[in-house]
């Protein structure tokens, strides 16, 4: 499985990154989302976006991600 060849990053004990196999990848590939422009709540209602949280933050809708309450 061409999956199991490629090498899994080394990933902090506390990290919760999920990593799709290339089948659960194609299962879920319709609900898969990148955005490389400002996006509307409609773009990404539903969907999963498949980016890191800071690479697109400024892009969000307002309001769809706030920092944590400490």
């Amino acid at each position: 499985m061409a999956s199991e060849r490629v090498q899994q990053k080394q990933r902090a004990g506390r990290n919760r990154t999920l990593t799709l196999s290339e089948e659960d990848a194609q299962n879920c590939g319709a609900k898969l989302c990148r955005i490389s422009r400002p996006a509307s709540i409609a773009d990404i209602e539903n969907k999963t976006i498949n980016q890191d949280l800071l690479d697109v933050l400024e892009w969000l809708p307002a309001g769809c991600a706030r920092s944590p309450v400490h």
